[in-house]
């Protein structure tokens, strides 16, 4: 039977799962305000930079809300554990432990898919297919999705910010954005640290709690780029 392992430090449980719903409020305004611009310009690099948002909403929301569940669970009301979704071979808490953080991985991984294609400026329909192709199954495959997802998502961050970089460089526009996905790949890299065995666990709990900082920022500086585009 599959069981949850609650990574989150004991201090913290619960806190993370504010934590992500707060992103997924921050990723949220962003789509709209994405889709304003798209609104106002015809441009679809914005409302496909707005579906991106979404997409990073959605999972966002749906780690928040498995974690919150969970904690409520196991630290407040034990006896609503026989109320919540059961799949054969699972734990109830576990399915919806799994149910969250593995639409989290797609919805995100999804997302910065559709935004390397933007910061790349790619139009052929068949290289983006090619992306989710390679990314999704080999994280299927994977003999640990969470390190994968960390993995795929630190590097996918990468080219994101080094096109936004080069964009940046050629129009000397849009260093916060360049800045924030730089943030968000960081947070990415202190997500897999905190999962590495050979830290002190004082040291892996400090890291994950600063990963989820950093990336609230690296959100929050994409929302004020887009509401400074917004106001000009």
């Amino acid at each position: 039977m599959v069981h949850v392992q609650i990574s989150s430090p004991k201090w913290f449980f619960g806190l993370d799962g504010s934590f992500e719903l707060i992103a997924a409020v921050i990723t949220l305004i962003v789509a709209i305000a994405a889709w304003k611009i798209w609104r106002m310009t015809k441009e679809r690099r914005h409302g496909w930079f707005s579906l991106a948002f979404i997409f990073l909403s959605a999972g966002m929301a749906a780690r928040g809300i498995a974690d919150l569940v969970i904690e409520k669970v196991v630290t407040c009301a034990p006896a609503l554990r026989e109320a919540l979704p059961a799949a054969p071979g699972m734990t109830r808490t576990a399915f919806v432990f799994i149910a969250g953080y593995l639409s989290n991985i797609l919805f995100t991984l999804v997302a910065f898919i559709i935004l390397v294609c933007l910061a790349f400026r790619i139009r052929d329909k068949a290289i983006a297919l090619l992306l989710f192709l390679l990314v999704i199954p080999t994280l299927m495959i994977s003999a640990s999705y969470f390190l994968s997802y960390y993995w795929l998502s630190m590097i996918l961050l990468a080219f994101i910010a080094f096109g936004h970089y080069r964009h940046c460089r050629e129009t000397k526009k849009g260093k916060t954005v360049t800045m924030a996905f730089i943030f968000l790949g960081l947070a990415q890299v202190q997500f897999m640290l905190s999962a590495v065995n050979a830290l002190t666990p004082f040291v892996k709990d400090i890291v994950y709690v600063t990963a989820h900082s950093t990336q609230i920022l690296g959100f929050l500086m994409i929302l004020l780029a887009f509401i400074k585009t917004i106001l000009k």
